[in-house]
């Protein structure tokens, strides 16, 4: 009783006093009033009526910090008990900052908003002082409803004024019984409850509910009494929704008596120590026993409900759609008997509010009266209250002052943000109501505009807390979706508010998304769409990026207005956004296709290898993790320019992942579409391309990714150590890749690494095909795969590793031209095809040492001559220039030989050559004419610059690399004069050549690009060569590009003013017939040649261009370099000529028509022949000086004479852009062919070995069997072959029949063989 207030006026008088009284009388008195309040609801509801709160706000702005800390604190305690609407106006008022300043203690004001929401118990109740007499007494009931058993159900607060006496205090919570004293009650005993069934005076049946009450604590008890006719009843009491006690009860009270006494919180006697003391919320009593769900039901509308199950909207409070199920399903309306709340009172009258449609039990009037100071309380809470001012809108203009300051305080205060949504969430947790206008006014939408404009110091751990544990409360909502979905989209998603927050909150809210966020359904479902991916992968795109994109991808960056996390822990932050992505799109049926563009976007418009590589190896990971969903959509979006964006990247990490998204692709393609993409647009080559482009070697790396696509066998991780063997097991599902890598592998520069790469790529291929059939067949059916073979190899080995190296490409030959003679229908042409590879590998092979020791020679003369102090006069490296020597007054022609001109027997007839040193002397001015008519005016000199620089008959540079040879060389052709002098006529060309490109540069270097590198004295080499990382380095070079417009029009052809054969004729040239007129006619260009026959009297010309014998290279040629390597036979010109008398005989021989069967992509078969130029050549010891073979070795005709073509030759081939006069020459056994044939020759006779040691069959059994018909067939093919080359190395049929028919032993003359 001490602590209770009785005159409510004094409070006013206390507060008004204070004010007067000094610092520390003022805190210990309003601590102690606050302490009081605590202790009782009486204290409070008296506070309350006395408008306390009010009093207290208006007092704030003049009280000093310490008061003001204990008066907030009293404030707390008053609101969370009850608020009205004006209070609570004036409270928002008292919030309000101007001029960026928060009012004096309004921060600390804003606590007593968290105190608000946080309320136990109803807001309306019945107070029971706990007097004599003071209770509820209803009226008379004249039939207790038993038959379905029946429940008393309310909430209750004990509330003693002092401690309980356990002897004689028994306060009743009800008591229904007769006049004559039988009924039921339940009444307290210390702690417990005890349920009491009287059946007659003094004399029934008792339950003790053992169930420990505190005082000061709300509790719902539910109480059942379920009635059996034939066994025993039962009595079950529930605390909280859950049961406590029960057990067997005879509680029915067999009476025809009306129950008029009936109290609520009294005994029948209402003496002092019989009565209630304490609170009690609505009152119900129901004509059924009601079950545990219903129960628990009935729990969850808390404290303070007081209708009667009709509605389902009623409640502002969560309900699951099962517990609504329950409690409105009619059944708990209609069983109510009797319900009573504070609400429902008039004066003293408590009104009885069950449905109209039930059936009264009372006697008259249902209607109860409330007796001496009992009464009915109405508080108002927080929710009420803010709604009749605005609703939770009212709270956002608060978030817009988060950067004021405090009076005569520099700082910031951080702590408003987290106390601001720590109210706002107890708010949206504790109403419905709430949630619904939050979602109506796009609340999270408003507060993160407002906290971006606001400084980051006020984003804590605090805050994300704040949001993070809303998130898992509306995950836990059957309806909470659509405001999760706000919360995400403008809250946690919003990079904006996030980037300049400490790393550490960044990391704990990216961590929780990519965790626990998104394990849950609803979360799931509500965020899952093609917005949240586009969402976040702009965020990583703007905000998130860890080298700045300004410069490179020209994207305007966010995220610079503040402190930005570390580059490390933006990387970190980043695996866990791309986590959280990836379990997003995986975790349901796949990838979206506009899910997968929005990354593929951003691989394509981010050029930062640091912001790419974690992206990149998302999409591996996504394409190995769901290939079912990504494959088609990647299809779909054309993926593939990104990968082939990504693999012109200069970072190894990058291509490789790139190439791991084209294996998982092509793994998972049809093979029709495979083949659609990527060879009608010949990708394959284009990849070898890329990855050139910024690297000249191959690492293990790179060799491994390309080998997972090889064999499909993609993983995701990187591997940098050779990878394991190949089992039989193994399949190459894109022999393409081989092609690429043995590209990749001849353009790198020569290293250690490399060469254990090309060891590792030629053991792989050795296993792989030794393994399966399919593998072989695989590649026998790719183009041209010889050429790129032969080139992983070395012609001539100069160490033990190269000897190894080639070793492995002898190994996998033999492997494969074995397979082929065995088991492949038309397999010989695949041994054709590759000795005729093999020879244009050889004698290029040879063509670039000739050329390597020219340029030695030239170098030598020029360093020669710089010592003389003069300028050199060497003008190309084929040959030194033909120039008058001092000391022998004369010059040395030297012819040299083509080699794809095969000797006849006429040949050996020596031609009289009856010119002087005058006339050569002549011919070399002629030469000069030919240039200086570049110089007239108007005149109409055309040359092709194809035709002065080269001849090669190949559609691209690695074309012709073709066929290779250490053949043996035939002696060069010396023309000897009778006074010994020697001209060389290849330097005569060579001179043509050079004047040319001077003379070029002048007039044309509009239409050409002539670059020079170094000084115009300095005319370095005309010839480029395809490989020129194996030549010495050059000083200077020229490089001429195709201008397509003037392709044929570079230098004007010789048709106006070319050397005509009248020049020849005045200064009386009389060369050898046979090679130097020929070589003149050459020079001519397209000049009429027939014309020559009427000029020189006494020679007969006949000129044979076999026309036809050019194949129609130009099907071949495809779009960029998909066929870039593959190889084409050289199509020539057979020029014939003959002297008068002379019969020419033709020398057709089959070994120099070579027939290459390719397969191309369609499957076509296209047979291409050789036709070689047939001329005939002198050989002659000069001035009986013997030439060894090393000498004529050294000055061996390669080819390398410029020879133009004619008008019809050049309209039917075009062979592009060329680099080096390199002429495939006649065929020849080099050492190679006899390697390729000894290996293929051993494998098949290891087979008829086999055959002859069988026990029982005999060879001609196994050769007549119908499984060796294919290799029969190709090896008799085989051996007509070998005899065919065996009859054209002795010179011819003739020769041998002669040899074989003469009576004396002739001799047979060696031929090219």
């Amino acid at each position: 009783m001490n602590f209770i207030i009785q005159d409510a006026e004094s409070i006013t008088c206390m507060s008004e006093l204070l004010e007067h009284c000094d610092v520390t009388c003022q805190a210990e008195i309003w601590s102690m009033f606050t302490a009081i309040l605590r202790k009782s609801v009486r204290n409070l509801q008296t506070s309350t009526e006395v408008g306390l709160i009010e009093q207290v706000l208006l007092k704030m702005s003049t009280v000093d910090d310490m008061i003001a800390d204990l008066l907030v604190d009293m404030l707390g305690v008053l609101a969370s008990y009850s608020i009205t609407v004006k209070e609570l106006k004036l409270l928002f008022s008292m919030l309000r900052g101007e001029n960026g300043i928060w009012p004096r203690h309004a921060v600390k004001l804003l606590s007593v908003l968290n105190q608000m929401p946080q309320r136990h118990g109803p807001d309306t109740f019945f107070n029971f002082p706990g007097c004599s007499a003071a209770a509820i007494a209803l009226p008379p009931i004249a039939k207790w409803p038993y038959q379905n058993g029946f429940t008393l159900n309310t909430w209750f607060r004990m509330d003693p004024l002092n401690n309980i006496n356990v002897d004689k205090d028994k306060p009743y919570l009800y008591c229904f019984r007769t006049s004559k004293g039988v009924g039921y009650s339940a009444h307290f005993v210390g702690n417990c409850l005890i349920v009491t069934s009287l059946k007659s005076k003094g004399k029934g049946f008792q339950h003790c509910v053992k169930y420990d009450f505190q005082p000061r604590k709300w509790y719902m008890i539910s109480i059942v009494h379920i009635y059996n006719r034939w066994r025993n009843s039962e009595i079950r009491c529930y605390v909280n929704g859950q049961l406590v006690s029960y057990g067997d009860m005879a509680w029915h009270v067999n009476t025809n008596d009306s129950y008029d006494k009936c109290f609520l919180g009294s005994s029948e006697t209402a003496d002092a120590n019989r009565v209630f003391c304490g609170q009690l919320g609505a009152v119900y009593v129901f004509t059924e026993a009601l079950n545990p769900a219903q129960i628990f039901a009935i729990h969850q509308l808390g404290p303070g409900y007081k209708s009667t199950f009709k509605f389902k909207s009623e409640s502002d409070i969560h309900l699951a759609e099962h517990h609504k199920q329950v409690l409105y399903d009619g059944k708990l309306a209609s069983s109510i008997a009797f319900t009573y709340n504070a609400k429902a009172t008039d004066a003293q009258l408590c009104l009885e509010s069950s449905p109209k449609e039930n059936p009264s039990i009372f006697v008259h009037s249902p209607h109860a009266l409330m007796l001496q100071d009992v009464k009915a309380i109405v508080t108002h809470s927080i929710h009420s209250a803010i709604h009749s001012i605005g609703g939770i809108q009212v709270l956002f203009p608060l978030f817009a002052q988060l950067d004021n300051r405090q009076l005569h305080d520099s700082q910031v205060e951080t702590t408003v943000c987290a106390t601001l949504l720590a109210f706002l969430v107890e708010l949206l947790k504790s109403s419905v109501a709430m949630q619904e206008q939050m979602l109506g006014g796009k609340g999270f939408l408003v507060i993160g505009y407002l906290l971006e404009k606001s400084s980051r110091v006020h984003i804590t751990r605090a805050v994300l807390e704040q949001f993070l544990s809303f998130a898992k409360y509306l995950d836990g909502l059957s309806h909470g979706a659509p405001l999760l979905k706000q919360l995400c989209d403008h809250i946690l998603f919003n990079p904006a508010i996030w980037i300049h927050t400490p790393a550490k909150v960044q990391l704990s809210l990216y961590t929780y998304l990519s965790a626990e966020f998104i394990g849950t359904a609803t979360i799931y479902t509500t965020i899952r769409r093609v917005g949240t991916v586009l969402q976040l992968m702009h965020t990583l795109k703007y905000y998130y990026w860890v080298v700045n994109p300004a410069d490179s991808s020209g994207i305007t960056p966010k995220g610079l207005e503040g402190p930005r996390p570390s580059q490390k822990e933006i990387i970190s932050l980043r695996a866990f956004m791309l986590l959280f992505l990836k379990q997003l799109i995986l975790k349901d049926r796949g990838v979206k296709e506009d899910e997968l563009q929005s990354i593929l976007n951003y691989l394509l418009t981010m050029h930062e290898d640091e912001n790419i590589h974690d992206v990149l190896q998302l999409l591996v990971a996504l394409m190995s993790e769901h290939p079912a969903s990504m494959i088609p959509a990647f299809d779909q979006r054309n993926g593939i320019r990104v990968i082939y964006k990504l693999l012109a990247s200069k970072s190894e990490s990058i291509w490789v992942q790139a190439l791991k998204v084209l294996g998982y692709f092509l793994k998972h393609l049809g093979h029709k579409r495979k083949v659609e993409i990527m060879h009608t647009h010949s990708l394959f080559t284009l990849l070898g391309e890329r990855l050139m482009l910024h690297t000249n070697t191959v690492t293990i790396t790179t060799y491994n990714t390309l080998y997972e696509i090889l064999t499909e066998q993609v993983c995701t991780q990187v591997v940098h150590k050779p990878h394991p063997e190949p089992d039989s097991t193994v399949k190459i599902q894109n022999p393409m890749i081989l092609k690429v890598v043995a590209t990749l592998l001849k353009n790198s520069t020569p290293s250690a690494e490399l060469m254990e790469v090309r060891r590792l790529f030629l053991s792989d291929m050795i296993k792989l095909f030794s393994n399966s059939r399919e593998n072989r067949r695989c590649l026998l059916q790719c183009s041209v795969w010889q050429d790129w073979m032969f080139s992983l190899g070395y012609i001539n080995p100069k160490n033990s590793e190269e000897q190894k190296i080639t070793e492995m490409v002898y190994n996998i030959f033999r492997i494969l031209l074995y397979h082929a003679i065995k088991y492949e229908w038309g397999g010989w042409r695949v041994w054709v095809d590759t000795l005729s590879i093999a020879h244009s590998k050889v004698t290029y092979e040879a063509h670039k040492e000739y050329l390597a020791k020219m340029y030695e020679e030239y170098q030598r003369q020029e360093e020669e001559n710089i010592k003389k102090g003069k300028k050199g006069n060497v003008s190309t490296i084929s040959g030194l220039s033909a120039q008058t020597t001092g000391a022998k007054g004369a010059m040395e022609i030297r012819e040299i030989e083509d080699l794809s001109q095969s000797q006849s027997p006429e040949s050996e007839t020596d031609y009289p050559v009856s010119t002087d040193t005058r006339d050569l002397l002549i011919a070399t001015k002629v030469s000069d004419d030919v240039i200086g008519t570049a110089d007239r005016p108007g005149g109409g000199v055309h040359v092709e610059v194809h035709d002065l620089l080269v001849d090669i008959k190949a559609e691209k540079v690695e074309a012709t690399e073709v066929k290779l040879d250490d053949m043996d060389l035939s002696p060069e052709t010396l023309v000897t004069r009778e006074n010994g002098a020697l001209v060389e006529v290849e330097s005569l060309l060579d001179n043509v050549y050079s004047a040319a490109v001077e003379k070029l540069q002048n007039n044309v270097h509009g239409s050409v690009g002539i670059i020079k590198k170094s000084e115009e004295k300095d005319n370095g080499p005309l010839i480029t060569l395809a490989d020129e990382k194996d030549e010495p380095s050059t000083n200077t070079s020229f490089l001429f590009d195709k201008i397509p417009s003037q392709e044929d029009k570079l230098l004007p052809e010789l048709s106006s003013n070319h050397i005509t054969i009248a020049n020849i004729q005045e200064a009386q040239m009389h060369l050898a017939v046979n090679d130097d007129l020929g070589l003149l006619a050459h020079m001519a260009g397209s000049a009429d040649i027939a014309c020559t026959s009427s000029i020189i009297e006494d020679k007969d010309f006949k000129i044979h261009t076999s026309v036809d014998a050019m194949s129609a290279l130009s099907e071949r040629e495809l779009a960029s370099s998909s066929k870039g390597l593959e190889y084409t036979e050289m199509a020539a010109t057979a020029l014939e000529t003959e002297s008068s008398g002379a019969k020419t005989v033709p020398n057709a021989d089959a070994g120099s028509i070579i027939s290459d069967t390719e397969r191309s992509d369609d499957g076509k078969e296209v047979g291409k022949e050789i036709r070689k130029i047939q001329t005939t050549t002198t050989t002659q010891a000069v001035q009986g000086r013997s030439i060894t073979q090393q000498d004529r070795d050294l000055r061996v005709d390669l080819g390398f004479r410029g020879m133009p073509m004619t008008e019809e030759q050049r309209r039917q081939f075009s062979p592009g852009p060329r680099t080096t006069m390199f002429r495939i020459p006649e065929f020849k056994w080099s050492p190679m062919h006899q390697r390729l044939l000894t290996d293929l020759l051993f494998a098949l006779e290891t087979d008829v070995h086999v055959w002859r040691s069988h026990s029982t069959k005999s060879v001609m059994d196994f050769v007549n069997s119908n499984e060796n018909i294919i290799f029969v067939h190709n090896t008799i093919h085989l051996i007509s072959q070998m005899v065919d080359n065996i009859i054209i190395a002795c010179g011819g049929i003739l020769p041998l029949l002669s040899a074989a028919t003469s009576p004396t032993v002739g001799t047979i003359f060696p031929s090219s063989g």
